[in-house]
């Protein structure tokens, strides 16, 4: 089967209808839309070839992994937050639940078979290896007009933390330790602002990691930033600052629609922190010309590394107080205005795809629940691409 990237997806749909219809007059059933989109993005995915034989265990035999990996695509699919209303869909849906591969003499797996499976794809990473090899597979040999650049908040139904609970029980003894031994020779605070060009006027500033991002591979640079979920804080395009709990979506975005590379971080991580290693990353999936960048990505550092990967950067100025800041040409301008490609996948991915709020703890299952969203809205807009191919160049 001729699988590339102008004729594979017409023959996808052509196939898979054909033997879709064969399939349901032998079951006297009907399918829905929703049960074609759904085998449709499995055929495109193949997760059998990626989840291998785990070998003989202790115990009762194991379910098979691949009919849950399915499960939890057709979850983003769906819409469903929650792994308890997956199940109950599949209690009542005969035709889905043979889609996905239970047998229909067994009983559907328990909620606890459900959670130690995704504790599996999250440790294992299943969902990210899925979506890089199909983007290789589908856009790898493609030129690409640009890769749009932004990030999302991701709510959690979680604690605010902001250090280890190690660390935290290290500090807070520490703290009291010191403020038991500084009480008694306690200096009274001086009213007013503190002199000029004294210690405690002087505010340090965090040290960015850009300098040291550029001498790191993007796994390295990805596992130096937090990943604890706390608070978070963006503006939005009114003008208002958006306050959350949870943690923060960095996605790259191809012209086209489809996500080439995602990224999860701490709520609180700024945008620029994490443009290295995505740069990177996208830069070894696909062939780019151009970059779309919002003010919060307003670096020299972040423009000169785009140049070196052979892209044109495109980002808006930040004037940072300036009287006269730099500003766009006309040509960068219109270009700069296809640059909501990435915010429309945003909110696909909350509507549709179930990243409204997370029901799951802790940065690796909140990030294969997003990335199992990614995956299947990946697929949904490469099977766009069936109607209109010409979107892989883009309109300006």
């Amino acid at each position: 089967m001729n699988s590339t990237a102008r004729h594979g997806y017409r023959q996808h749909h052509m196939l898979l209808q054909r033997e879709l219809g064969q399939w349901a007059a032998g079951l006297e059933q009907t399918l829905t839309p929703v049960h074609q989109r759904i085998v449709l993005t499995l055929d495109w995915l193949n997760l059998d070839s990626l989840i291998g034989y785990s070998g003989k265990r202790a115990g009762p035999p194991e379910r098979s992994r691949v009919a849950l990996a399915q499960a939890f695509v057709a979850k983003a699919i769906l819409g469903f937050e929650q792994t308890t209303q997956l199940r109950s869909r599949l209690a009542v849906d005969t035709v889905l639940r043979r889609l996905l591969g239970f047998e229909s003499h067994r009983a559907l797996p328990s909620e606890a078979t459900f959670s130690r499976a995704f504790a599996e794809f999250a440790r294992t990473g299943l969902p990210a290896k899925a979506h890089e090899a199909l983007i290789r597979q589908h856009l790898g040999s493609t030129v690409i007009g640009h890769i749009a650049r932004d990030s999302t908040a991701i709510q959690a139904r979680e604690r605010a933390q902001y250090s280890t609970p190690e660390t935290v029980a290290i500090n807070e003894a520490k703290a009291a330790k010191l403020a038991k031994t500084a009480k008694a020779d306690k200096q009274p605070k001086r009213r007013g602002r503190p002199p000029a060009g004294s210690a405690e006027s002087v505010k340090t500033t965090p040290r960015s990691r850009i300098p040291a991002q550029l001498l790191q591979t993007p796994e390295e640079a990805l596992g130096c930033l937090p990943q604890l979920c706390n608070k978070g804080k963006k503006r939005n395009a009114q003008g208002h600052f958006n306050t959350w709990v949870g943690y923060k979506l960095h996605l790259d975005v191809a012209c086209c629609g489809v996500p080439i590379t995602a990224a999860l971080t701490s709520a609180s991580v700024y945008d620029n922190q994490v443009s290295v290693p995505l740069a990177r990353l996208s830069a070894q999936r696909v062939t780019s010309l151009y970059t779309l960048m919002d003010a919060a990505y307003d670096s020299e550092s972040l423009r000169q590394l785009e140049r070196e990967l052979g892209h044109v950067p495109i980002v808006a100025i930040n004037s940072r107080g300036r009287e006269n800041p730099p500003v766009l040409d006309e040509a960068q301008k219109r270009r700069f205005g296809e640059r909501t490609v990435v915010e429309r996948i945003n909110s696909r991915l909350k509507d549709s795809f179930g990243c409204a709020c997370m029901w799951v703890k802790g940065h690796s299952k909140v990030l294969c629940h997003t990335t199992f969203a990614v995956l299947a809205v990946s697929v949904d807009a490469l099977m766009r691409l069936m109607r209109y191919p010409d979107r892989l160049q883009d309109s300006s």
